[in-house]
């Protein structure tokens, strides 16, 4: 999976995210969705992405960046959301990990 950020033509950015991060990721977001009190992160090896996803009582939260080191650090934190995304997140997620499979482990 890849995520590209082009800023007005000057700037580009595409971290490489692996499946073995996507199912870290998608597996404290089903335990979140189980129980809605607590967070999923989506860790990336190169810490170039990252994304927390926060519920607590009824409420949610998205915090993230997504970095490069010649370019700086975009950011954002506590965007509201409704919790009802961490489902749509998890069925779209599941159908990219079904696509494509993780493999062995990530060495860190």
């Amino acid at each position: 999976m890849r995520h590209e950020l082009d800023v007005e033509r000057h700037a580009s950015h595409r971290p490489v995210i692996y499946t073995v991060e996507l199912q870290r990721f998608t597996d404290g977001l089903r335990a979140l969705d189980r129980d809605p009190t607590g967070q999923a992160t989506l860790e990336h090896s190169a810490q170039e992405i990252g994304l927390t996803i926060r519920l607590d009582a009824g409420n949610g939260t998205l915090d993230g960046f997504l970095a490069d080191s010649t370019a700086g650090r975009l950011s954002f934190e506590n965007i509201d959301i409704d919790p009802a995304f961490v489902g749509q997140t998890l069925e779209q997620l599941d159908a990219i990990i079904n696509a494509f499979p993780a493999r062995g482990t990530l060495h860190d």
